[in-house]
C-alpha cells in the first residue's frame, strides 16, 4: 500500500481501491461508500494518515 500511495503522490495518478475493510478509509484522499450498486455517502479525507500506519 505504500509504493501505490507513494507513486500516486509522485506521478499524480489515481489508484482506486475496492474492499470491505473500513481501515483504508483513513488514507484515502476520498472515500465513497457504496450499497447495492449506489453512492450511500461521499467524503474528501483532507489529512489522509499515511499507508505505512495502516493496521489491516
Amino acid at each position: 500500500m505504500t509504493l501505490l500511495q507513494e507513486a500516486s503522490r509522485k506521478e499524480g495518478k489515481t489508484v482506486v481501491i475496492i474492499t470491505h475493510n473500513a481501515a483504508f478509509e483513513a488514507i484515502g484522499d476520498r472515500v465513497i461508500r457504496v450499497n447495492s450498486g449506489t453512492i450511500v455517502e461521499e467524503k474528501i479525507n483532507d489529512q489522509p494518515a499515511l499507508a505505512e500506519g495502516l493496521v489491516w
